[in-house]
């Protein structure tokens, strides 16, 4: 997907061009490189992230032949070694398809996850929320 493409108006508010940016951005069908980059920008994300704060990333799920594989769930399981993040929780978010970004893309939408989910990482002083948000589009 062109994320960058799809979110031209942000880069038209920052001087940027699309093209550059989805030039630059990871791409691969592989499950053990995403992971790989994910580790990464855990790493990097906590070095500047305060000891009571939050990491909260919005992962879909994707689809691999004919199973779904749970992104988020992955990359809680195999990327926080070494790091002090913890999970604070995973949020469902079941997307209606007329809301989705891959609408437009006609025939071939059906082939997009209906799901997006939400992790949220805490740093070790973080105050944990009593709830995990309920996402409804409805």
């Amino acid at each position: 997907m062109k994320y960058a493409k799809y979110n031209w108006i942000r880069h038209w508010l920052i001087d940027t061009e699309p093209h550059d940016i989805d030039d630059d951005l990871f791409a691969s069908a592989s499950l053990e490189k995403y992971l790989e980059f994910m580790k990464v920008v855990l790493t990097q994300m906590r070095s500047v992230l305060r000891d009571d704060g939050f990491i909260c990333l919005v992962i879909g799920d994707v689809r691999r032949d004919e199973s779904e594989i749970r992104l988020a769930e992955a990359v809680a399981s195999v990327c926080l070694d070494g790091l002090d993040l913890k999970v604070a929780g995973i949020v469902e978010d079941r997307l209606p398809v007329e809301r989705k970004v891959s609408r437009i893309w006609g025939k071939t939408k059906g082939r997009a996850t209906r799901t997006d989910r939400i992790l949220m990482l805490a740093a070790p002083k973080a105050r944990l929320p009593r709830h995990l948000p309920h996402v409804s589009w409805s």
